[in-house]
């Protein structure tokens, strides 16, 4: 993993107050797994179609 993708997930993990696992972490290969793990750890439902947005954009 490289230091890029470990930043967007520290970053991600302060918006959204939550923990991301090492062995979460491992398994992500895409954006949808990314996102798939935020739903997971939120109440953000996949309806919320401005969550590749808020994760990805911002």
């Amino acid at each position: 993993m490289g230091l890029d993708i470990v930043e967007k997930f520290v970053e991600v993990e302060k918006k959204f107050n939550i923990e991301i696992a090492d062995h979460e972490a491992e398994r992500v290969l895409t954006i949808s797994d990314f996102v798939n793990v935020i739903y997971l750890k939120t109440k953000i439902t996949k309806k919320d179609k401005d969550i590749y947005k808020n994760i990805i954009i911002n």
